[in-house]
């Protein structure tokens, strides 16, 4: 069984492959351009953005402040729904990475907005699905643990050595 930890952590070393594999494909030697938005606001791109820093630093990538330095620039931007997302200014990106909710509906409004990504810096759009229930996952990745209490733990593995 696994923790929603380890869950979290394989997923992180999942999409971190992705962009070690983007980062090979690449011909030239400039660092690899990541642009991290979401469709709307507070949808956790931040939390993934830092923990996706973390699992590319414990690998030994270089992610830096100094743009001359990096192996990968990954930039956040505001929601793309949102009146300070920077359409005109944005730097350009090999890929974007966009966070979508569970919660979110699906509408003609979020389809015209990646279309409008799109034709205004084309560059392949990858969609991150976040906050999904545990129930959902469960149906993909195999039992997620849950919080038992003493007893039930104790009453299980009664039953288990029986």
């Amino acid at each position: 069984m696994k923790s929603i930890n380890e869950v979290r952590d394989r997923v992180l070393s999942g999409f971190t492959q992705t962009l070690l594999g983007w980062q090979q494909k690449k011909a030239t030697a400039s660092p690899l351009r990541i642009h991290l938005t979401s469709l709307v606001p507070k949808v956790g791109k931040s939390t993934l953005q830092e923990a996706w820093l973390q699992d590319l630093g414990q690998r030994g990538i270089t992610v830096s402040e100094e743009l001359a330095a990096a192996e990968v620039i990954l930039f956040e931007t505001p929601a793309l729904n949102s009146p300070e997302f920077p359409a005109q200014d944005l730097l350009p990106a090999d890929h974007h990475v966009v966070v979508i909710s569970a919660k979110t509906i699906w509408d003609e409004a979020a389809h015209n907005t990646l279309k409008r990504l799109e034709a205004l810096h084309p560059a392949p759009i990858h969609l991150v699905l976040n906050g999904c229930p545990m129930e959902g996952l469960e149906e993909y990745i195999g039992e997620i643990p849950k919080q038992r209490t003493w007893l039930r733990r104790t009453f299980k593995k009664y039953l288990s050595r029986s």
